[in-house]
């Protein structure tokens, strides 16, 4: 069970106090305080729950259109 802090605090111009929860490995639920969140590599496809099926779904290179399909369609 979570332990309470109790916090007393004065008026303190220009203080500002931002209090977060912690997740139990120490770290944070905020996903927007995190560090090197676009750093290379860091979300690999396998740790993204279903990532690899969906883009396996997609349409691959043979169901591209050539230059002169897409011209075709476009009228020019």
């Amino acid at each position: 069970m979570p332990g309470k802090i109790s916090v007393s605090v004065g008026t303190v111009p220009g203080l500002t106090v931002n209090i977060r929860p912690l997740a139990a490995s120490g770290g944070t639920l905020d996903h927007s305080v995190l560090q090197n969140r676009d750093k290379e590599d860091q979300h690999p496809i396998a740790s993204i729950t279903d990532l690899k099926e969906t883009l396996d779904s997609k349409l691959g290179l043979e169901d591209a259109l050539s230059n002169a399909q897409l011209k075709s369609i476009l009228g020019w």
